[in-house]
């Protein structure tokens, strides 16, 4: 099993999400705990943010490399430079991010776990439960519209 190929490709598409700027005024109306952290934006009135979804998904495609670095060439991939122990830092903190993300936000959809006639679990569960989720091509498509085209804001 490697990281390369098509699940690759379809990572590198959507990883990189465009900055959005969010009105100083409107700070208010944000749930944040850092905000002394928030990176100013375009003008001095405004930060840059990235939806946290993005952030999420950088967390997770971040978990797949760490886990493929031997058959993955990594040496365009920021976040798995430097020691071992500071990449290892970087990954438990996403770790740790998505913990709390699926605790917060998880789908509570029951997966149901088939019996046979003596009671005994017979699969891990029905997979093919149906779920009503968010329509992620359209976040995506306001985020685009609504970025700031400098992506490098965020470095």
């Amino acid at each position: 099993m490697s990281a390369t190929g098509y699940t690759s490709g379809s990572w590198l598409t959507r990883r990189e999400a465009h900055p959005i700027k969010i009105p100083a005024s409107e700070l208010s109306d944000i749930p944040r705990s850092h905000l002394r952290e928030a990176k100013p934006g375009p003008s001095d009135n405004d930060v840059i943010s990235i939806p946290e979804v993005f952030v999420q998904l950088s967390c997770l495609n971040l978990a797949r490399q760490y886990v493929f670095r031997w058959d993955y060439d990594v040496s365009g991939a920021r976040s798995l430079q430097g020691s071992d122990d500071v990449v290892l830092e970087r990954v438990d903190k996403c770790l740790q991010r998505l913990r709390v993300a699926f605790m917060c936000w998880s789908d509570v959809t029951p997966i149901l776990k088939p019996v046979d006639a003596h009671g005994d679990i017979i699969s891990n569960g029905d997979l093919r439960t149906l779920h009503y989720c968010r329509d992620f091509d359209r976040i995506l498509r306001w985020t685009e519209r609504n970025g700031l085209i400098d992506r490098n804001l965020l470095s």
